[in-house]
């Protein structure tokens, strides 16, 4: 009786012979080239873009704001006002950089071109660059802008990962009185890959410097110049006054005050009376009303003689005299020369994933274009079983008559296995 007839019991189901095609068994290959062509193009993507995120954002006590944001790509610093209903007519600004390894000028290139000006354009447009200091200044007769509006935007592909800049001083001119509408304080935004972070520093300088200023009564625009008279008495009130006018005539005269340490005692005395029972009397008072009496001249005196009655001039008590002064120009420090890494951080970074990318590409079509059969059959599946098998106890000709029981494997097939399995 023939060997392949004999009914022969297995320990483990023998494996049906199953037609398999190409792209099943390339199936893990192109899983795998997949998720590293996902990681390649996420990491790349990523040293490629600027990877800032976040939003800086100052807000006067009346709700105006102030922004340095980012672009949608992240490749732009956007500088953004919010005048919330007031209809604003011109806007000047300076910028600086305190990072060392930053050329600001440098690094912005030709300012004409690199800078994306967003509001009027017209022929009161001005930007430039100098000294590590950008200037920017806009404005417009016949159109205003309210409420939140772009100012202009510039890229950074060429700035470091880590840099910080400081905005001042920043003038907003409103339509109705001419008023600037932001005071006289720094805003610092320092920017790295992690975020945004900012801070609003007052500045002590009381008087500014010429700024372009759009005219409270119309015609050309022109460039103000303030000019302001002594501070007054330091009143009850602890507060002081004094009045700023513009020698360019670009604006109205503008009221100003601040707080003072001590009242001063300003105090006015009456003649001196005729002399009664040797005594002369008169009246002082202050006119702050401090309620403090440090300074007070006397109110009486001796006389010995009879004098003739002289009225004279009343006394008053005067402050040193205070002299304006023009503030002194800001010490800007010389920038140093961007180091070669921070100038070609990306590209160093960039290579070793584009090689990496080639290579798995160049795998993928030797892999792909690899001349092998279009179908093949379960050979694996087979030499599993057959090993099983073995271990399980059975001869090899009892796995050759179980195999032979409809599984569909031809014999030749079999001995090919048991030759890649060994004796």
């Amino acid at each position: 009786m023939s060997s392949y007839k004999r009914k022969v019991q297995f320990h483990y189901k023998p494996p049906q012979k199953v037609r398999m095609r190409r792209n099943e068994l390339q199936r893990g290959m192109i899983v795998g080239i997949a998720l590293l062509f996902v990681v390649f193009v996420l990491t790349f993507s990523n040293f490629l873009s600027t990877s800032l995120v976040g939003l800086a954002t100052f807000t006067t006590t009346e709700g105006y704001t102030f922004s340095m944001d980012l672009s949608n790509d992240s490749k732009n610093v956007v500088v953004s006002i919010n005048s919330l209903g007031k209809e604003v007519t011109g806007v000047y600004l300076e910028m600086v950089t305190t990072t060392t390894n930053l050329d600001l000028c440098k690094t912005l290139g030709d300012v004409t071109t690199s800078i994306d000006n967003k509001l009027w354009n017209g022929n009161f447009y001005s930007v430039s660059c100098a000294n590590n200091t950008f200037m920017f200044s806009d404005a417009s007769l016949s159109d205003q802008k309210k409420g939140s509006f772009t100012v202009l935007q510039f890229p950074v592909k060429d700035f470091p990962s880590n840099f910080e800049l400081v905005v001042n001083p920043l003038d907003v001119y409103e339509l109705e009185k001419g008023n600037d509408l932001f005071t006289n304080k720094e805003y610092k935004s320092s920017f790295n890959k992690t975020g945004i972070s900012t801070q609003v520093v007052e500045n002590k300088t009381e008087t500014k410097q010429e700024t372009p200023s759009a005219p409270s009564g119309g015609g050309t625009y022109c460039t103000s110049q303030w000019k302001c008279t002594d501070w007054s008495y330091c009143n009850n009130q602890l507060k002081q006054e004094r009045v700023c006018s513009d020698i360019k005539g670009c604006q109205k005269n503008k009221a100003e005050n601040r707080t003072c340490a001590k009242c001063d005692e300003s105090w006015q005395c009456s003649a001196w009376s005729s002399c009664s029972y040797n005594q002369q009397t008169r009246k002082c008072s202050d006119e702050h009303s401090c309620g403090t009496v440090t300074k007070k001249p006397e109110e009486t005196r001796s006389c010995t003689e009879v004098v003739p009655v002289v009225q004279p001039e009343q006394q008053y008590y005067q402050p040193p005299t205070q002299e304006y002064q023009q503030p002194q120009q800001p010490v800007v420090q010389q920038p140093v020369e961007v180091s070669f890494f921070d100038k070609y951080m990306t590209y160093l970074l960039a290579i070793p994933f584009v090689l990496l990318f080639v290579v798995i590409l160049v795998l993928a079509v030797m892999h792909f274009t690899k001349r092998t059969p279009q179908t093949t059959f379960n050979y694996n599946e087979l030499k599993d079983w057959m090993k099983k098998e073995r271990a399980a106890g059975s001869s090899d000709d009892e796995i050759r008559d179980i195999l032979a029981q409809n599984t569909g494997w031809k014999s030749e097939e079999i001995s090919r296995m048991f030759t890649e399995l060994g004796k």
